[in-house]
């Protein structure tokens, strides 16, 4: 037996993966996201520049295109061009063969979808969107049903918001319907669906956990703006996915009038130690309370953050009865389920009074054609039954009755700090994934799974890790 097997774990691939393939993805990985530490004027770290790896991605073209090759060979670059070359066919066909795209190739798309020359374009013009997509939505349900790798998470959103920000590819997300359950969606087989219903509601899903579970801002805007993308080409909306929507308005709705009101309480406690009542003896009344004008503006500032969410999902929804309502019934049926929730939200608030007009005007609609068509005793009735007359007041539903509300659009667009994300998320996955035997107390870049804290529980990276510079150190083993 050799000595270095005392040295190694033993970690079985996962059913077929290649190890040999996933250490070098890991390298590759490594190298790019290797990021060299700029100068400022009197020396200091600045931003971080871009490795040589990483650059030489800016050239990655297609080793299938004959017209590119031909192009660089009358240029005089020879047939490889300047820059790296790879078969776009086969490294699609790579990173989408998993059904659950794991954490290292999603960080893989990343790398060549933001610096990988022609590689994003490609992706773009398939006419095959779900063999991209349902890889990533199922790593996406995978990570919100256990225990939740908000790194793993941040990169998921960040690609679906990449692609997202394509009208071309949003739209075409529901024309093309799945005739097949997904294999990550056990035990949930269904009728065939859209594929863009199927991500909303994975969407969804994973808004609603963010906001009740972690309130991470970043979570909430980045899937809040996935939303808002595909908003406007939403057609054929199915009922689970009409009913998460609302009821991610109805937590939302509630988170912001509660921290509203615990921001106003702040305020008005805040006022009151700077101006003391008065006794009846004319004396100044001595509070207790001792609220810092930093703490009311924090809470001033997190109602403010919640309104602003609130009003990304209302006017997602207006958006989506703006463009189709005949084609979304669903939604219709939902919003006259939970008619409540809106009749309590300001209607003269700038930030929310057209998106809420839009749907008051649509419950207020149904509801009184529902009366005509089915009687008073129309809320007694089935679903089916209600949702057949909906489909058919739908017909004469003229889309002049609603407001334009605003055009939302989100694309996204690197930090110059991105670094401090993705440095450690790569470490994580390489100490994971290595047979090597970290000391993993000692490591100070990221918290591994199996490491030692303190309340006696194993953590995962987050995302508070990596605010601030990065170690420029790695801990070895």
């Amino acid at each position: 037996m050799s000595a270095f097997s005392f040295l190694l774990r033993r970690q079985p691939a996962a059913p077929g993966q290649s190890p040999l393939g996933l250490h070098a993805c890991l390298l590759l990985l490594t190298l790019c996201f290797h990021a060299l530490p700029g100068e400022g004027a009197e020396g200091a770290l600045t931003v971080r520049t871009p490795g040589p790896y990483r650059l030489a991605l800016h050239g990655l073209r297609d080793a299938d295109d004959a017209e590119a090759t031909a192009a660089a060979a009358e240029d005089g670059r020879g047939a490889l061009g300047r820059g790296p070359r790879a078969s776009f066919p086969a490294l699609f066909a790579c990173l989408t063969r998993e059904p659950v795209a794991p954490p290292e190739t999603a960080l893989l798309l990343y790398l060549v979808l933001h610096d990988g020359g022609d590689f994003r374009g490609y992706c773009l013009a398939r006419t095959d969107p779900e063999a991209l997509l349902l890889p990533l939505l199922g790593a996406l349900q995978r990570e919100d049903a256990g225990r939740g790798d908000r790194g793993a998470v941040y990169v998921l959103l960040t690609l679906l918001l990449a692609f997202s920000s394509d009208a071309g590819w949003a739209a075409a997300l529901h024309r093309v319907w799945l005739e097949a359950t997904p294999p990550w969606l056990k035990g949930r087989a269904r009728a065939k669906q859209p594929l863009g219903s199927l991500a909303l509601s994975v969407l969804l899903r994973s808004a609603h956990a963010s906001v009740a579970r972690h309130g991470d801002a970043f979570l909430q805007t980045n899937t809040l703006a996935v939303l808002a993308n595909l908003a406007p080409h939403v057609t054929g909306l199915t009922s689970e996915a009409a009913q998460r929507l609302v009821s991610l308005l109805a937590l939302l709705a509630r988170r912001w009038r509660r921290l509203a009101a615990d921001a106003a309480g702040l305020t008005t406690m805040a006022a009151a130690v700077g101006n003391p009542a008065t006794a009846a003896d004319g004396t100044p009344e001595a509070t207790s309370l001792a609220v810092s004008e930093s703490t009311s503006a924090a809470a001033a500032e997190s109602a403010q953050l919640a309104h602003d969410f609130l009003r990304m999902a209302l006017e997602s929804a207006s958006a989506v009865l703006e463009r189709a309502l005949p084609a979304n019934p669903a939604l219709v049926y939902a919003l006259l389920h939970r008619g409540e929730l809106f009749e309590g939200l300001p209607r003269d608030d700038p930030g929310l009074r057209v998106p809420l007009a839009n749907i008051l005007a649509v419950i207020d609609h149904f509801t009184r054609a529902l009366a005509r068509s089915l009687g008073e005793g129309a809320a007694a009735l089935d679903a089916g039954t209600v949702m057949a007359a909906i489909r058919h007041d739908s017909r004469a539903w003229r889309g002049d009755r609603l407001q334009r509300g605003a055009d939302l659009h989100f694309a996204y667009e690197e930090g110059l700090q991105a670094h401090s994300f993705f440095v450690p998320c790569v470490w994580a996955r390489v100490v994971a994934a290595s047979s090597l035997s970290w000391d993993l107390d000692a490591i100070s870049l990221f918290t591994p799974e199996g490491a030692a804290v303190e309340d006696g529980h194993e953590a995962h990276w987050t995302s508070e890790e990596a605010e601030g510079q990065v170690p420029t150190v790695v801990v070895a083993p």
